[in-house]
Parts: C-alpha cells; sequence; structure tokens
C-alpha cells in the first residue's frame, strides 16, 4: 500500500478544494466547530502564531471508484473540521471572537500602520483599517473578528501556512478503520455505517437506495434540518428510512426496538444490502417515502413548515411520519384526505395527533391515576403508542398506519377544528 507525506500551503489546498480536486467523502460527519467558537479561535490564532497545524490526512481516490470527476484527486479522511474552519475563514464565514481578536491585533499592529500608510493602500481599505485601528486603541475590540479585518501581512501568513498531509489509497473498510482509530476509536453512530456504505465504491445496493433518499432536493437549503429545526440530521434519517424498510419488506421483517435498534438495522443492511432491493415490497415502500419526501421537502422549502420542539421529540415524530407514509402514501384515502385539507395540515394533524397519544403515554406510566376507559378511540392511540414505544414490526406498522388515518379522518369528517388549520396554507399534494 503507497503513502506519502507532503509539505503544502492552506492556499493550495484550498484551491484545489474549491476546484473539485479535493472533497469531503461522504461518510464524514457534517461541519460541527460552527457552534464551537472557542475551537475557532484556538484554530485560527494557532495558525497566525505559526503553529503546526496538525496533519490532514487523506484518501487517494486516482482512479478508483471513489474518483467522481477526472480532476478529482483526493477525499479528506481526517482534519476536515480543521480544513473547514480555516476555509471558512478565509471567506468570511467564520470570526475569531473579542479575547482572541484583541490578541491578534497586539501580534499585528505594526503592520497594519504600514499598510495604511502605503501607498498602493486604496483609499476605502485605508479607511477599513483606521477605523480597526482606532476601535482596538479605544479599548472597543469588535465582538467578530473576520479574515478580510486582518492586514494584508496576516492574510498571507494565513494562507501560506504550511500543511503536513498524510496520503494513501484506502478501501471502504479501510476508511472506517482509519476512521476509528485518527478518532481514537470513538465508535461510529449506526447511521455513520449506512452513510459509508452509501458511498457508490461500497457497492451496496440498499445504503446507496436510502442515501439517495435524503439528497433529492435540488434547493441549496438542507431540508431535514429546515423540517426538524436540528442539525446533521442525515445519519439519523439513513438509519430510520433503512429501519422502516426492513420493517416493511415481507422476505425479511424485522421487529426493532430502540435498545438494540441500531445493531440490527445496521445488520440487515451490511448483510442484505444487495438482496432487500429484490423484496417484491421495497420498490413500492421506496417509491411511497420518496415522493412524500419530495412534496414535504418543497412545502418545507416554502418557509411555512416547523416541526421542532426537542431533539429527541423532532427525531421520534419524524420517524413516526416516515412509517406513516412508507406504508400510506400511495393510499386513496390518504390521498383524498390531503387533497382536501393541504399538505401542510396533513402534517400538523397527524403531529397533533402524536402529541396526543404521546400525553396518553406519559398519563398512563405516571404513578396518577388514567382511566383509558374514558378516552374515545383509546385502541387507535395505543396503536399510535406502540409505535412510538419503538414497535417496529410490519404488523405493528399497519396497525399504527390504519389508526392514524382513521383519527385524521375522524376528525376531518366531524368538523373538528384543531389549533393549527386556520393559520396554515390549504393546497393539493405536490402545489
Amino acid at each position: 500500500m503507497s503513502f506519502n507525506f507532503t509539505h503544502r500551503s492552506f492556499r493550495d489546498l484550498v484551491s484545489e478544494y474549491n476546484d473539485g480536486a479535493l472533497t469531503i467523502p461522504p461518510h464524514q460527519r457534517e461541519y460541527v466547530w460552527g457552534t464551537k467558537q472557542n475551537f475557532i479561535d484556538e484554530l485560527i490564532f494557532d495558525i497566525l502564531c505559526g503553529k503546526f497545524y496538525g496533519i490532514l490526512f487523506l484518501n487517494d481516490v486516482k482512479g478508483t471508484e471513489s474518483q467522481k470527476t477526472p480532476i478529482h484527486e483526493s477525499e479528506i479522511e481526517d482534519g476536515q473540521q480543521r480544513f473547514l474552519t480555516g476555509y471558512k475563514f478565509i471567506v468570511d464565514q467564520v470570526h475569531v471572537s473579542k479575547k482572541y481578536s484583541k490578541m491578534i491585533y497586539d501580534m499585528y499592529r505594526k503592520d497594519y500602520l504600514e499598510e495604511i500608510n502605503n501607498a498602493n493602500t486604496s483609499s476605502e481599505r485605508s479607511k477599513k483599517l483606521r477605523k480597526i485601528v482606532e476601535a482596538f486603541d479605544s479599548g472597543k475590540a469588535p465582538n467578530m473578528f473576520y479574515f478580510s479585518d486582518l492586514p494584508k501581512t496576516a492574510q498571507r501568513q494565513f494562507e501560506r501556512h504550511t500543511v503536513v498531509t498524510h496520503e494513501q489509497v484506502l478501501t471502504v473498510e479501510e476508511k472506517i478503520r482509519w476512521f476509528l482509530r485518527l478518532q481514537n476509536h470513538m465508535p461510529l453512530q449506526y447511521g455513520d455505517f449506512i452513510h459509508t456504505l452509501g458511498d457508490p465504491s461500497g457497492g451496496n445496493d440498499f445504503a446507496q437506495k436510502v442515501c439517495s433518499l435524503f439528497s433529492i432536493s435540488s434547493n441549496s437549503k438542507d431540508p431535514l434540518s429546515n423540517i426538524t429545526k436540528l442539525n446533521n440530521m442525515k445519519r439519523d434519517m439513513n438509519l430510520f428510512a433503512a429501519n422502516v424498510i426492513q420493517c416493511l419488506l415481507d422476505s425479511r421483517r424485522l421487529q426493532v426496538y430502540y435498545g438494540r435498534a441500531g445493531l440490527f438495522i445496521v445488520n440487515g443492511v451490511m448483510d442484505n444490502g444487495n438482496d432487500i432491493p429484490k423484496d417484491k415490497n421495497f420498490n413500492k415502500i421506496f417509491k411511497n417515502l420518496k415522493d412524500a419526501l419530495i412534496d414535504l421537502y418543497s412545502l418545507n422549502n416554502s418557509g411555512t413548515l416547523t416541526l421542532s420542539k426537542t431533539e429527541r421529540y423532532s427525531k421520534t415524530f419524524f420517524k413516526m411520519l416516515l412509517a406513516l407514509v412508507a406504508l400510506k402514501w400511495d393510499d386513496t384515502q390518504l390521498t383524498k384526505y390531503i387533497n382536501d385539507v393541504g399538505l401542510e395540515s396533513f402534517v400538523y394533524s397527524t403531529k397533533d395527533i402524536f402529541e396526543t397519544a404521546k400525553n396518553y403515554k406519559t398519563k398512563l406510566n405516571s404513578a396518577e391515576g388514567f382511566e383509558k376507559s374514558q378516552v374515545v378511540d383509546w385502541s387507535d392511540y395505543y396503536n399510535i403508542m406502540e409505535l412510538i414505544a419503538g414497535q417496529h414490526s410490519k404488523t405493528e406498522i399497519e396497525k399504527f398506519a390504519n389508526s392514524v388515518l382513521k383519527l385524521l379522518q375522524q376528525n376531518y369528517t366531524s368538523g373538528t377544528k384543531l389549533k393549527f388549520i386556520d393559520n396554515h396554507t390549504v393546497g393539493k399534494r405536490g402545489e
């Protein structure tokens, strides 16, 4: 196995990234340092001080199935949070906080003055730098300090910073081993395994299908994050979708409980990834999920749909919604209901039913007396509670879905005014 160490400037790496020669592979997590300001501050300050950036581990994809385009050469296997932080700093998408900006200014005050007094500096640039100097010298350091606020000497130093890279050719299995080793053997989340297997070089048909479900929107927004108002949801959604699909198959019915859900699902994906799409129910289930998600993405990107409450709540509700649409999206009764009340009202009505069932479940498990006999349609709410509790066999999902449709239709035909209907747009599916 060939490998090598090279020294490259940060500017060269940024150029390769912009050109598509350097990419971040699908199994890597999303950018998360944006919420960790202390990480950003320390990394930017260390680079400007000339300290060791750390090794960037790369996968050489030239001539492999992972190569996406002729110009594509490498994938970042470790160090993408550091790299993206530096990249985002250069394009003014992240900043340095007040404490560190003062230290940076003290290092470069002389360079600010020299650039201000340089005859080649534009009047607009001189005016900007002069305001920065006056602010710091008067003790009014800015709360957010950007790359464009640096003097040119500091900007060049940042871009020319030397990065040591280690590059070798990796198989999908080696990618996982590298990830575990470089993350101090931190276990991959189950959704990460499915996401990794979804890499076209993995050859896992089912994993690739599942991953494609959450990459169908051409909108620049991340639809999952917008729908749930949570970040980094793709791996959870990959796991949820794989869970739902496997539970609804004929050949490999899978009953999963939350305690061991991830292990069972991942084993099913890894062991049967090329056989699952051959199940006679697979195409129907997959089409239902894809069609429903396209409509939900479209509705959400109109800026009107919000499902968030807490992270646990959002994930549980969205999983329940996936189970419902996977089984029933082509159902004539559901289609008529949505065309009558509108897609958005359908989502919020389903959410209302979910919340009611969840409240009943809480009361049932509490020490307080709870008379379930007094609850109208108790059996239907119980079927929904079962799914919330984690039972996902095909029989349980069918009971749950039929109960949801019954309650939706019952509320609609009885003229019940749910709290959200008057406040949301009514439109037919696909509008």
